[in-house]
């Protein structure tokens, strides 16, 4: 989906401008279907549960003001 790699992204030191929205984007899909804990989705991104909470938050203020 989005052409991410969640494999990439846990491995990654760094990512580009694009894939950390698209990643963000993914992060919060998966967090809006409730089916997984922020510790989980994290698990799959290589962020802590706290950095799924914040990239969620960053995500709805992106999408409110655009």
């Amino acid at each position: 989906i989005l052409n991410c790699d969640p494999y990439h992204y846990r491995k990654a030191l760094r990512i580009s401008a694009v894939d950390k929205v698209n990643r963000d984007l993914l992060v919060y899909l998966l967090w809006q279907t409730g089916q997984l804990t922020n510790q989980q989705i994290g698990e799959k991104f290589g962020l802590t549960y706290s950095a799924v909470s914040r990239r969620v938050r960053i995500l709805k203020d992106l999408l409110k003001n655009n």
